[in-house]
Order: structure tokens, then C-alpha cells, then sequence
């Protein structure tokens, strides 16, 4: 029995009693007639609304089910779930099992916030960080000619460029500025022996691979509010399709977690960051 159901009987049962109450005297059988009829309408009442939720769910399902008829490749994945859970059910190994839960949770994850446009990465995931590589390579790759890219630079060096990562991010920096994209990196340093340090890639960025390429310290950023995370802003030339990245960082600079996102009110608010950032940043 549904909700609406055992609902809708309660009420009328509740009604009929009433109604009982009310009009009990000089007649008995019109009392009880009243009280059937009330009963009734009561009954038909909770029917009919039942019979709406029903009618309404079986129409839900139908356009589910339209879909997925017009989704083929949405089917399949259903297919191969199902099939291995009951491969993996049979061979009963914890292992494969955990695995399986893992990837269905983090792809659940994926969709829903995909829906909105945007995608977080726990960077403390192996698995999410290794896809966050990945995909920022990606909007690089995929960045029209003519567009802009605009970037900090305040993320442990280690962590992003001296590792395999790093060469194959420079070599997408670089294939996206030969297509015709504006790239322009801003790095962010604690203490001069930062400046020091990353002097040799800056002068690589700026001099081989046509980065713009600025700098400034963390010091005279302090009153910004965006000064303890890295940012990736992509204008493809249509605000419809334009992007941002956001890297939280510890205050030794380490990733925490990566998003990238469309919002248009957030999009503005890092452009904002961008500009007062750009104003009191220097030309490397």
C-alpha cells in the first residue's frame, strides 16, 4: 500500500467517525448513511489521487525510458555495470569489489556536478590527481585559436613543474600559443630565493615557449582575496564557453583539491582578482 493510500484511508476513516459523531440521533439508518457516504468519498478521493501518483510515475519512467533509447552509449554502461557486479559477486574478491565501488562513486560525483557545469579533484586521491593532470592538459588542448589563457604560477614548484607532468604540460602551453593562443602567467613568490629559483623557468617559458610572462610577491598581494589559491582563467572568445580553474593551497603551497568550473558570478570574481593582481604585477 502506498503512502498516499494508507494517508487518504486514515483521513476517511477519521472523517467518517466524525461525521458519526456529528449527526448520531433521532435517525440511526441516516447516520449510517452518512457515514458510508462520507466513507466513501473519502475512499474514491484517496483512489483517484493514488491512481495521479501512479500515472505520473509510469509517465516519469516512460521518458526515462526515451532517454535511453536515444542514449546507446548510456545503455551499454548500464549493461556493463550489471554484468560486473554479478562477475564479481560470483568471484566474491574483496578487492575487485572495492574497486568497482570506487569508480561507480567517483563517476556518480562526476555526473552530478558535471550537470552544473563544473568538476572537483581530491588531490590527495591518486586517482583524482592523476585524472586532474589530465584534464587541465586538456583545456589547453582543446582552447580555441585567439583565445586567452590566464594563469598563476604560486603552487609548489615540485608539485607542478619538475616532475613528467610539468614537461607535458609545458609541451600543451606551448602547442596551444603556436595555434594562435594568448597565454600570460603570472607566478607568485614567497622570498627572493623563490625568485631565484624559478628564474630559469620563467626565462624557458618566456623566451622558448612565448609565455607572457609576470611575477610578484606574496606580500604585496596580502589584502587580495584570492591571494592563497593558483587560478586558471580560459576566455574562448564566448562567455558561454569560457572556464576557470581554482587550486586550493596549503600555506606550504601544496595542492589540496582542483575544481574548474563556469559560473559566470564566480567567473567574474576571478576576473576581478586577475585585474588587481595584474596591476601591481611586474614584468619578468
Amino acid at each position: 500500500m502506498s503512502q498516499i493510500e494508507i494517508i487518504g484511508t486514515g483521513i476517511s476513516i477519521l472523517l467518517a467517525v466524525i461525521v458519526a459523531l456529528i449527526s448520531k440521533g433521532k435517525n440511526r439508518k441516516v447516520d449510517w448513511g452518512i457515514t458510508s457516504a462520507w466513507l466513501l468519498i473519502g475512499l474514491l478521493v484517496t483512489s483517484h489521487l493514488n491512481q495521479r501518483e501512479i500515472i505520473n510515475k509510469n509517465a516519469e519512467l516512460l521518458n526515462l525510458y526515451g532517454e535511453f533509447k536515444n542514449s546507446p552509449s548510456t545503455i551499454e554502461l548500464a549493461r556493463n555495470e550489471i554484468e560486473a557486479k554479478k562477475s564479481l559477486s560470483d568471484m566474491n574478491i574483496q578487492f575487485f569489489q572495492r574497486i568497482l565501488n570506487q569508480k561507480h562513486n567517483r563517476y556518480q560525483d562526476n555526473m552530478q556536478t558535471l550537470s552544473s557545469g563544473a568538476i572537483t579533484y581530491n588531490t590527495d586521491n591518486l586517482t583524482e590527481l592523476g585524472e586532474m593532470y589530465n584534464d587541465v592538459i586538456e583545456i589547453f588542448q582543446v582552447a580555441s585559436p585567439n583565445s586567452k589563457i590566464r594563469a598563476t604560477s604560486y603552487v609548489n614548484v615540485e608539485q607542478w613543474w619538475t616532475n613528467e607532468f610539468g614537461e607535458d604540460y609545458k609541451k600543451a602551453n606551448n602547442e596551444a600559443i603556436e595555434r594562435g593562443v594568448e597565454l600570460t602567467r603570472i607566478w607568485i613568490f614567497k622570498t627572493d630565493d623563490d625568485f631565484k629559483n624559478s628564474k630559469p623557468e620563467m626565462t624557458y617559458q618566456k623566451e622558448t615557449l612565448g609565455v607572457n610572462t609576470y611575477f610578484v610577491y606574496e606580500r604585496d598581494i596580502q589584502d587580495l582575496n584570492e591571494s592563497k589559491i593558483d587560478v586558471l582563467l580560459v576566455d574562448n572568445n564566448d562567455e558561454n564557453n569560457s572556464l576557470y580553474g581554482e587550486l586550493e593551497l596549503t600555506p606550504l603551497r601544496k595542492m589540496i583539491s582542483v575544481s574548474f568550473g563556469s559560473n559566470k558570478e564566480r567567473m567574474n570574481e576571478l576576473n576581478n582578482y586577475w585585474d588587481n593582481l595584474i596591476e601591481v604585477a611586474k614584468k619578468f
